[in-house]
């Protein structure tokens, strides 16, 4: 039969007569003539409605209550039939609506109503909203309800968009098998239906075979014919035109396209050459039903007559002559067609709905019941034989009503099976089960006691009741009665012990479950006894084991279990995921292939294993052993595991487009695959987490809101995912609302460890905040009571390495940091890296079994630096980089790494030769060497070289050459300088201090160093520093000069003072910082100064992962001398030193990170103003100047104030290469430009580590090695 296209009159007739009863139901209001009189009418409209006259229906009716309906509860039989009649569906409802109000409480008229507004589809949701209201009424008929509720549905057209109706009906009525079946039947379309999605070409063939499905020929046939142009030899495309051939009655093209469909798929010919010759026979049915709808017997007994003669032997064409026969009013001969059908098909549901009812019409009851044990009589001696089979029979069509949601018919049937036989434990647990489902846990348990009392001492017996508690949440009962019947002499056996054994290790009570595994280990067993003892032996073994934190233990007694139990797939994949953990998981593959090798069509072995590399993130392998189960083996869980793996697969892809910076692709992606799985809740959780990691939040946030408000009921998993997300994106309160939820549900054994890692989570979490605050005691306390009860948890190893480290143990923080990242079950780092941290042979010895010996080598932990190896997983989405804990530990291991930094630093300033003119190289090399714990000391000497050219003839603003007149030199000496300059450092933490000098060799040497505290307040970051440095602006400023004229030395400034910073930054995507700097600068035979700066900025992470980022932000800068000094005259100090400077800088920068080289590009583009307040040429000696004035005919000599705005930008390019694991190379070139400063800086640069290898990768910002004057 084709699907029903629309809810037809016919539809709406069946619907009537199912209601028919409670509606012609006699009526109070009326008299009793009255009240016949208006029956006899209804009941002549329906039949006129069932036999195809709805406009006679109609006009009977307006004739005989020209006022409208009759009173009462006749109104409701009224108004169905004016639905179905033509244009009289709206004043039928109308009219229902208006009972309705009448009389709340009135279940008839409201079923009547909902039932209505279920046949359309514009008004089903409204009727399914309506009869989930009235289930929760305290008092209705519930059953009657439901009844309705699912006649509705079955009343729709199929189709997936029915699956959340479906949902909704199940969440009251969970057990109903019908509803689940239809359910799962459109879910599993769905799915296959997204798979073709993937192919356009499939794509557009599925959309005419679901067009078709749906009965609409005319749209379906287009895509299947653009199918059949570019695969003309599609089978199914082909099958999908005879269907449509056949429908719009050209049946000889249907036959030709179903024969050419057998010839390309000849291993399908019993199909094909069935549906050649069905489609003929079934025309003759159909043909025959629609003449038999429309009364026109003559013609359908012909064509129902020439359907027979096609198929004498198919019972479904005699069966229907039946129907024919019996709509004609010939009963007997009707009754003859149903018999003759059994005789051919004893099951024809046709002929037995047929035969029944006419048994039942004609007040046959008795012959309806023998119809059934019509085979062996249940009362006979015969028929005893046959008790076993008809408690099958019996059970069976309980499943049936089961099916239907027709709890109380199954309840029925299975009580009929239960007198059959008595003690059958199995029986009574499937009839409890029903009462549990029905609300009747407490008749389910008297049911199951009453079978202890009929046969107390039947183990199995006592099994099915010791399960019936377990199902209901009795455990404790459920021991009681195993302890109770254990201790009774004929029960004490090693059976029931092991089951009493068996039901305590399922609770995991494993103090209960000692001392009867001791008892078990002295009884005499059976060999299939003794399986099970050793199994449930070896699962207590394997809880201690991994209670302790002693995976190798566990590894070795689960191969032990993998040997007794050979085909356990489940404990392979145990063991499969403890090899995983302990960064083995080619231990795990190995032991797969083994099973698989031996078992390739085992499907829960290749389930098993797709689980496994679905665990290790290899889900492209998953998926590839997912494909060799046969589709037709799949059970519903694995085709769902399937669909998980798949997405999960898309969205590695997507976080890989994310990550190379398709933002845009990876967006349209997620897109895509939001609406692809908008029908399961907890593939779109997924959906919504993948959001949030690709940096669009507000898409995560409101998927997660769309599928709270769509779906009334969640799964506990949606619900762990749900909390996951909150607490990846700091959802604080929402987190622990979800988490309180959680805890009051029931939870699986998998459910209860990802809610106690979602705990445990938090709870470290909360222990790191602390730590990064400064609240290391507190941490430490809390941190502490977690360590004792888990030692060897490898995250709280990591927060007690930080706290070691916080408070000074280096070492001690080094240790345990090791110990942690042997324990860890990720990989440490990209494994193209130079620098890595991954167990080596020489640390970490392979983990090997000896399955003869049942020995197992001890894995020593231990981390080395450097170790380059293949990956033993699929290499991950970003390029490089590593985990946080890595980063903490290479930190750590850098503080004991000796390094030599060396570097050429050259900087050419254009300006007034022997002035402002500079070129300077300084050329630093230091040596960090590693003190005890987390000291450190840094020898520097830097070999300085600078020229400022030579002074032009002329010249008067250079020394005193504005006060000698005409005794002033006509040439001069280049003006250069070269030195070596000094210093020893120290840090220790947030420590550091260093003293050293300015170059030797210089015209003027000067003391200079620091010293600098860090700390941290909550988020905050505070620093105070102490200094004395050099001014380095030129070669005056910073080496000093030598007068021409006298020979006198000025300059070589230093700058003594403090600066204070604050930073609000976390290394997220936005952060700010703040300083103030006050100093004091003195110089030889210059004036004294003082200058104070204030700068403040935002930065602006816009792309902000581990090895890309693009930054902006804003800048802004205030700053002020008190002098002016920044002339060359004798007692000026050649420094940029303006009364007033304001400026904002907005800054650019990105950075990108491989393997093995990183570089960067910056810019900036900033606007500033300035004041300069003018300036004597000779500020610290007034013979000088008095002389200076009098050289310019007495008018005073003095440097020019200056005020007004200006702009200035730069451009910085980095990189920096790791050559060799210990040996890096880098390169930076910045140039700066301004109206009266441009600058070119040039910095080639190297860093070794003394100790063969960097504990840190090539860093993402470039590490430059600068000079000390840069301090």
């Amino acid at each position: 039969m084709k699907p029903i296209a629309k809810l037809s009159r016919f539809s709406l007739a069946l619907l009537i007569c199912l209601w028919a009863g409670s509606a012609l139901a006699a009526d109070d209001g009326l008299s009793r003539q009255e009240n016949m009189e208006a029956r006899r009418t209804l009941t002549q409209a329906t039949i006129l409605l069932k036999s195809g006259k709805p406009a006679e229906a109609h006009a009977l009716l307006k004739e005989k209550f020209p006022k409208g309906p009759p009173d009462g509860d006749l109104a409701v039989g009224y108004y169905r039939i004016i639905a179905s009649t033509p244009g009289g569906w709206d004043e039928a409802r109308a009219g229902l609506e208006v009972l309705v109000k009448s009389d709340r409480k009135n279940v008839q008229y409201a079923l009547a109503l909902d039932a209505l507004l279920g046949s359309k589809k514009a008004t089903r949701d409204e009727a399914f909203s309506n009869l989930a209201a009235l289930y929760n009424v305290r008092k209705v008929d519930k059953q009657r309800v439901l009844q309705v509720w699912r006649e509705a549905l079955n009343a729709q057209e199929p189709g997936t968009d029915l699956i959340p109706y479906y949902e909704d009906y199940l969440r009251i009525d969970p057990h109903n098998q019908e509803i689940t079946g239809r359910w799962q039947a459109e879910k599993e379309v769905l799915l296959e239906r997204n798979r073709i999605a993937n192919d356009p070409l499939l794509r557009r063939r599925q959309v005419g075979l679901d067009l078709l499905d749906k009965g609409d020929i005319a749209a379906a046939e287009q895509p299947l014919q653009d199918t059949l142009k570019a695969l003309p030899n599609d089978y199914l495309a082909l099958g999908g035109m005879g269907v449509i051939r056949m429908r719009q009655g050209r049946y000889e093209e249907a036959i030709t396209y179903y024969q050419k469909a057998l010839t390309l798929n000849p291993e399908n010919s019993g199909k094909w050459k069935s549906l050649i010759s069905t489609s003929q026979y079934w025309m003759q049915i159909h043909q025959a039903e629609e003449a038999r709808d429309k009364k026109n017997f003559p013609l359908a007994l012909e064509k129902i007559r020439a359907a027979i003669a096609l198929e004498p032997q198919g019972a479904e064409a005699i069966a229907v002559l039946g129907t024919i026969e019996d709509d004609r009013g010939n009963s007997r001969e009707a009754e003859k067609q149903f018999r003759e059908a059994l005789n051919i098909e004893a099951d024809n549901g046709i002929a037995i709905r047929g035969l029944v009812q006419l048994l039942i019409d004609s007040g046959k009851q008795k012959e309806a019941l023998a119809l059934i044990n019509a085979q062996a009589p249940q009362n006979s001696p015969e028929g005893k034989r046959y008790d076993y089979l008809r408690v099958k029979i019996l059970s069976a069509q309980a499943d049936d009503f089961i099916a239907k949601g027709q709890r109380d018919e199954a309840i029925a049937y299975l009580l009929q099976s239960l007198k059959l036989e008595p003690l059958n434990p199995w029986l009574r647990f499937k009839l409890a089960g029903e009462y549990e489902d029905g609300g009747l846990q407490d008749k389910g348990l008297s049911l199951m006691k009453e079978g202890l009392r009929l046969a107390p001492n039947d183990s199995e017996m006592i099994n099915a009741n010791v399960l019936y508690l377990l199902s209901i949440d009795q455990s404790e009962e459920a021991l009681l009665l195993l302890k109770a019947s254990l201790a009774k002499p004929a029960l004490a056996n090693a059976s029931l012990r092991l089951t009493y054994a068996d039901v305590l290790n399922r609770l995991e009570r494993d103090d209960e479950l000692k001392p009867v595994l001791e008892q078990l280990r002295k009884a005499p067993l059976t060999g299939e006894e003794k399986g099970k003892y050793a199994r449930i032996d070896l699962d207590y073994e394997i809880r201690q084991a991994l209670k302790a934190g002693d995976t190798n233990t566990a590894i070795a007694l689960l191969n032990k279990a993998v040997e007794l139990e050979p085909d356990d797939v489940w404990l392979r994949l145990d063991l499969a995921r403890l090899y995983a953990k302990i960064n083995h998981p080619k231990d795990g593959i190995a032991l797969f292939d083994q099973f698989v090798k031996k078992h390739p069509n085992n499907v829960e072995g290749l389930y098993a294993y797709s689980l496994y590399l679905s665990g290790l993130d290899q889900n492209q392998a998953a998926l590839k052993v997912l494909e060799q189960i046969p589709l037709a083996d799949r059970t519903p869980k694995i085709s769902r595991f399937q669909r998980s793996v798949w997405l999960d697969l898309q969205l590695a892809q997507v976080n890989i487009l994310n990550a190379q910076g398709k933002q845009d692709e990876a967006a349209a992606r997620l897109t895509s695959l939001e609406a692809e799985v908008s029908n399961d809740p907890d593939l779109s959780a997924s959906v919504g987490t993948s959001w949030a990691s690709i940096g669009k939040r507000e898409q995560g946030d409101a998927l997660f809101a769309k599928i709270q408000e769509q779906n009334k009921i969640l799964s506990i998993n949606w619900h762990l995912r749900y909390a996951n997300y909150l607490f990846n994106n700091d959802e604080g309160d929402a987190f622990k609302k979800q988490m309180q939820y959680l805890a009051s549900q029931k939870l699986n054994p998998g459910q209860i460890q990802d809610f106690a890692d979602l705990k445990q989570a938090s709870e470290l979490q909360d222990i790191n905040v602390m730590i990064r605050s400064g609240d290391i005691k507190e941490a430490n306390q809390l941190l502490q009571p977690l360590m004792t009860s888990s030692p060897n948890n490898y995250k709280m190893m990591y927060l007690d390495s930080q706290i070691q480290r916080r408070e000074g143990y280096l070492d001690k923080a080094i240790d345990i940091e090791q110990r942690a990242l042997a324990l860890s079950p990720v990989p440490l780092s990209n494994y193209r890296s130079l620098s890595t941290l991954k167990p080596t042979n020489s640390s970490a010895q392979s983990l090997t079994m000896n399955s003869n010996a049942n020995t197992t080598t001890n894995l020593k932990e231990g981390v080395s630096v450097f170790h380059i190896e293949p990956p033993v997983l699929e290499p991950s989405a970003v390029a490089s980089g590593s985990a946080y804990q890595y980063k903490q530990m290479a930190d750590m291991l850098d503080l004991r790494t000796n390094w030599i930094d060396g570097a050429v630093d050259y900087l050419s300033l254009n300006g007034t030769p022997g002035q402002s003119q500079y070129r300077a190289s300084e050329i630093p090399l230091e040596w960090r060497m590693p003190l005890r714990s987390d000291e450190r000391m840094t020898f520097r000497a830097d070999q300085v070289n600078i020229n400022a050219g030579t002074i032009a003839a002329g010249n008067t603003t250079f020394g005193t050459l504005a006060a000698c007149g005409a005794s002033c030199p006509t040439s001069f000496s280049n003006q250069s300088a070269s030195g070596t300059a000094l210093n020893v450092g120290y840090e220790k933490q947030n420590f550091k201090a260093d003293i050293g000098t300015t170059p030797l060799g210089f015209l003027t040497q000067n003391w200079i160093g620091g010293i600098k505290q860090k700390g941290d307040f909550g988020p905050l970051g505070v620093s105070l520093e102490l200094s004395r440095r050099p001014m380095t602006s030129t070669m005056l400023s910073y080496a000093g000069a030598r007068d021409p004229v006298t020979g006198n030395i000025w300059g070589g400034m230093v700058a003594t003072g403090g600066t204070l910073s604050m930073s609000l930054d976390q290394g997220e995507t936005l952060g700010g910082w703040a300083f103030y700097r006050a100093r004091s600068l003195t110089g030889t035979n210059v004036q004294s100064n003082s200058d104070n700066q204030f700068m403040a900025g935002l930065n602006w992470r816009i792309i902000n992962e581990t090895d890309r980022q693009l930054t902006s932000g804003l800048t802004g800068m205030l700053w002020g001398f008190k002098q002016n000094s920044g002339e060359f005259t004798y007692g000026q100090g050649g420094y940029y030193s303006p009364q007033s400077y304001r400026s904002a800088t907005l800054p650019l920068s990105w950075s990108q990170r491989f393997a093995r080289l990183s570089y960067v590009l910056s810019g900036s583009v900033s606007t500033n103003w300035s004041r300069t307040d003018a300036a004597p040429y000779f500020p610290t000696n007034q013979a000088y100047q008095n002389a200076a004035n009098a050289n310019n005919g007495g008018v005073p000599q003095y440097y020019s104030a200056s005020s007004g705005p200006g702009s200035a930008y730069s451009l910085l390019a980095a990189w920096e290469y790791q050559l060799t694991p210990s040996v890096f190379v880098g390169n930076r070139l910045k140039l700066e430009r301004s109206p009266y400063y441009a600058p070119n800086s040039f910095v080639l640069y190297v860093r070794i580590a003394l100790d063969e290898t960097a504990p840190h990768p090539v860093p993402l910002q470039t590490q430059p090695v600068i000079p000390t004057s840069h301090f």
